[in-house]
C-alpha cells in the first residue's frame, strides 16, 4: 500500500493551529490599538475644532458662551460654570459640534463668570492608559486653588473649591479625568500634589499682576485665596493673600 506523502500529522496539525491562533490574537492586539489611536486623534482634532469656534464666538460676543446646565463652583460665591459643550449652546459662531468618537457624549467646558477664559477637556484612551487633555486660554494666578477651571464634579448643582478639593483636571493628568473609559464623570480625585507629580502634567500660568486690585481690575479673581504675583520692586513672584473682592 503506498504512503500519502501529502497528509498533515496530528503534530503539524496543532502547530499550524497554534501559530494561526497567535497570528490572530496579535493581530487583534494591534487592530483594537490601531482604532484607539483612531479615536484619539478624532479627539485631538475635535478639541482644536471647538478651542477656534470658541475664540471666533468671544471676538463677535465679546464673551464665552455660558455652557448647558452648569454646575456652578463656588468660593466665596459662584466663579465658575462648568458642563457640557452640546448643540443647545447659545451661538452663531459654534456648528456641527463634535462628540466623543467611541462613547458619543459631548466634551466637557467651563468658563469663569466673566466669560474671558475658557478650558475644554476630555480623555484620550492612550493605549489604555487614559490621560487627560485640557485645551483652552485660561492661565491660573492662584496658587493651589484653581490650578485649572475644570474639576471632576458630578452629580451636583454647586461644588465649594478649597485647596484641598483634589478633584482639578490636570492637562496630562491621569487621576482627574474628565470621564473615565466607562464614560462616566469621574467624581473621586487624588490630592493636587499628587496630580502634578505624574509626568507630563501642566499648568498654564500667568502671572502678569502686581496686586489684589490688578488681579480683579483685569477679572481674574477667582475667590478669596492665594495668589501668586509680581512682585514690583524685584520683579519676582511672590504670594498673596487676596479677598472675593474690593
Amino acid at each position: 500500500m503506498l504512503k500519502n506523502n501529502n497528509a498533515f500529522t496530528l503534530v503539524e496539525l496543532v502547530v499550524a493551529m497554534t501559530i494561526l491562533a497567535i497570528l490572530s490574537v496579535m493581530g487583534s492586539i494591534y487592530y483594537t490599538d490601531t482604532i484607539a489611536d483612531a479615536r484619539d486623534s478624532q479627539r485631538i482634532n475635535d478639541i482644536e475644532k471647538l478651542r477656534i469656534d470658541l475664540k471666533s464666538h468671544k471676538q463677535k460676543e465679546w464673551a464665552y458662551p455660558l455652557p448647558i446646565n452648569p454646575i456652578n463652583i463656588t468660593n466665596s460665591g459662584v466663579v465658575i460654570f462648568q458642563g457640557l459643550m452640546t448643540s443647545d449652546i447659545i451661538s452663531n459662531v459654534l456648528s456641527n459640534i463634535p462628540k466623543d468618537p467611541r462613547s458619543k457624549n459631548w466634551y466637557w467646558y467651563s468658563t469663569p463668570t466673566n466669560r474671558q477664559q475658557f478650558q475644554l477637556a476630555l480623555t484620550l484612551e492612550n493605549i489604555d492608559t487614559p490621560k487627560a487633555v485640557v485645551k483652552g486660554d485660561y492661565k491660573s494666578i492662584t496658587k493651589n486653588l484653581f490650578p485649572t477651571l475644570l474639576l471632576a464634579v458630578t452629580g451636583a448643582t454647586s461644588f465649594d473649591v478649597n485647596v484641598n478639593s483634589g478633584k482639578f483636571i490636570l492637562d496630562g493628568g491621569s487621576y482627574n479625568l474628565p470621564y473615565d473609559m466607562k464614560w462616566q464623570l469621574i467624581s473621586l480625585g487624588s490630592t493636587l500634589s499628587g496630580i502634578l507629580s505624574e509626568s507630563g502634567v501642566t499648568i498654564e500660568t500667568g502671572w502678569n499682576y502686581l496686586s489684589c486690585l490688578e488681579v480683579y481690575n483685569a477679572g481674574r479673581s477667582m475667590g478669596s485665596g492665594t495668589y501668586q504675583i509680581v512682585n514690583s520692586g524685584s520683579a519676582l513672584i511672590e504670594d498673596i493673600d487676596c479677598p472675593m473682592n474690593y
